[in-house]
């Protein structure tokens, strides 16, 4: 049996979802890498090239990497360890295909220079509104991180999601951390929700992954981790379960300052759920709490259910106004405080 056998589509097993292997089988689709150039840090290239994976199936650049691939088959791009830099948007078009870092399933906390072995995919020298603007409809994300933060107005987040059915797991979105970034209300935050766009973010779900950081730069404007725009008929029964919302900021009374922010009608729709999450606001020296964790805007009927095992620390109440939340917690944990609920 040739050697280039072992890595055809049928018979690859590469990758870890939730630590187990993932298995490229026939009718999952096509694998494609992408793979930093060989370094003392970084042998993946050449290990490949020497157990005689096709060359055309390895890419230096998501971009390019995403132009290859096809919608609606199943296909993955696998990230190799590195800090994969980029320097435009990527629009991920491409429906029902996956993005998954095989490195660690411990992708926790980007931190500004990335540990060798880190899976990340970064902007920090261009001006670009997102790293990947998901547009097509069931792209799974894995095991990687994400980190954008050229201090510019215009660089206003990680990962942007119109389309539906979007699912992550095991990933670390930071956002940016730049002077500029976090004194505007809607830059360097780590997860977009477009629900401008009819059904934009619908049935998004985020497991056990981290949005924010709470080594970032204090936060004087707009939200830390995640923010839904609205406007249209969208962000339809959007789910965090096991999620970490990670922030830093102290005591805000306006400017939106917040770690989740739904901005308008339609931001969400039905229920936004959060199920065993744990926001956590860092806070120097304990003393000034953020005020609140969500900002609610969001005018259309929805609710946001935030159940008995989701904590809150570093924050003096869940929301503003309450009107649409609902809580699991006691009456007289409701507020929020720098303990955790129980």
């Amino acid at each position: 049996m040739a050697r280039r056998e072992q890595f055809s589509v049928n018979k690859l097993t590469v990758g870890t979802i939730n630590g187990a292997a993932m298995n490229c089988l026939m009718g999952r689709g096509e694998a494609y890498y992408l793979v930093p150039a060989t370094s003392s840090t970084s042998l993946y290239r050449s290990w490949l090239e020497a157990n005689g994976l096709d060359p055309t199936k390895m890419f230096l650049t998501a971009a390019t990497a995403e132009d290859a691939m096809k919608a609606n088959r199943g296909d993955t791009l696998f990230i190799l360890p590195g800090d994969h830099a980029v320097t435009a948007s990527i629009t991920w078009d491409k429906s029902n295909t996956n993005i998954v870092g095989v490195g660690s399933v411990n992708q926790r906390f980007q931190p500004s220079t990335l540990t060798v072995g880190g899976v990340r995919v970064k902007c920090v020298t261009t001006g670009i509104d997102n790293i990947f603007n998901i547009t097509g409809d069931y792209v799974s994300l894995y095991n990687f991180g994400t980190f954008n933060s050229y201090d510019a107005a215009g660089n206003v987040c990680d990962i942007k999601i119109a389309g539906r059915n979007f699912y992550a797991e095991g990933c670390s979105f930071r956002g940016g951390t730049g002077a500029t970034q976090i004194a505007t209300a809607v830059a360097g935050i780590p997860v977009y929700i477009n629900s401008a766009v009819a059904g934009g973010g619908n049935a998004a779900y985020f497991k056990n992954c981290v949005l924010g950081s709470s080594g970032n730069t204090t936060r004087t404007k707009g939200p830390s981790c995640l923010y839904a725009i609205g406007g249209a008929a969208a962000g339809f029964n959007i789910v965090l379960e096991d999620c970490i919302l990670s922030s830093r900021c102290e005591a805000q009374t306006g400017n939106q300052v917040s770690m989740v922010l739904l901005e308008g009608a339609y931001a969400v729709d039905r229920e936004l759920l959060f199920k065993g999450c744990n926001f956590y606001n860092f806070v120097e020296n304990l003393a000034n709490r953020l005020d609140v964790a969500i900002v609610d805007e969001c005018t259309t009927t929805h609710t946001i259910t935030i159940d008995q095992t989701t904590t809150l620390s570093g924050v003096d109440a869940w929301a503003t106004p309450m009107t649409y939340v609902q809580c699991a917690a006691p009456v007289g944990y409701v507020t929020g405080g720098i303990g955790v609920n129980s």
